[in-house]
């Protein structure tokens, strides 16, 4: 998915300072180089090329698939704010249930994904993150990765 707006000076600003929070409080930058052939990194636009820059998001606990209520207003700032890149992005499928069990899964699916992209892309930039237990499944998902990442 490839996702352009334009925004208003003001915009801008809030669009970025949301978008560095929710980095911040559960995310990171990866470089495709930290998961060279693994698999996991590395998507495609609508028209098949690869993103310069995919968001890998994992949506909260009891929401529905998709990025969720803090995945959407990231990837549209991150869009916002890369007017001249591709941005993708990808949702994480997990089950988003109660209880933290569905977060060992979603992490499995959020490092295939990303291992995949950064062998097929690996030009591509990933931006990491999760919101609630969507927390939970990025910090298992980089740390079970065993290898570093950086920005």
């Amino acid at each position: 998915m490839v996702t352009r707006r334009k925004r208003s000076g003001k915009g801008r600003r809030l669009a970025l300072a949301g978008a560095c929070a929710a980095v911040v409080a559960a995310g990171a930058v990866i470089t495709p180089q930290a998961f060279a052939g693994t698999g996991f990194f590395g998507t495609t636009t609508a028209a098949g090329a690869c993103s310069d820059v995919e968001l890998v998001f994992a949506r909260g606990t009891g929401e529905p698939q998709g990025l969720g209520i803090v995945g959407r207003p990231l990837a549209r700032a991150l869009a916002a704010e890369l007017p001249d890149l591709e941005v993708g992005s990808f949702a994480v499928v997990y089950a988003a249930a109660g209880n933290q069990r569905s977060a060992g899964p979603g992490a499995t699916n959020m490092s295939q994904h990303i291992t995949s992209v950064a062998a097929a892309c690996p030009e591509t930039r990933f931006v990491i993150g999760g919101y609630s237990q969507g927390a939970s499944v990025t910090d298992i998902g980089i740390r079970d990765s065993g290898r570093g990442y950086g920005r």
